[in-house]
């Protein structure tokens, strides 16, 4: 049975997979255009954010983005408690 399941999945490979090409190296390629990809978009991103603005003053800069009025978070509670059902206790007998 085993031996059938092989050979069956060793002549479907053959069948379906390509033929001329050499999987590691497109693989390979994959993997480096993928990173060269990652590794430009970063540095543009990096720079696009410090080329910005100058950094003249970091505290100035800060103060800038915060707001400059802040409203009170008022978390609405219910007026009554909710009930909760609690589990029975464990019976002595079950330890």
């Amino acid at each position: 049975m085993i031996l059938r399941s092989a050979f069956w999945l060793a002549v479907g490979f053959a069948l379906v997979a390509p033929h001329g090409t050499n999987l590691g190296q497109a693989a390979a390629q994959l993997r480096d255009q993928a990173i060269a990809t990652g590794t430009q978009a970063a540095t543009e991103i990096v720079v696009s954010q410090v080329l910005s603005e100058p950094v003249a003053n970091a505290n100035a800069i800060v103060a800038t983005r915060l707001p400059t009025s802040r409203q009170p978070v008022v978390h609405s509670m219910p007026e009554t408690p909710v009930d909760y059902v609690f589990p029975r206790p464990r019976p002595a007998a079950l330890g």
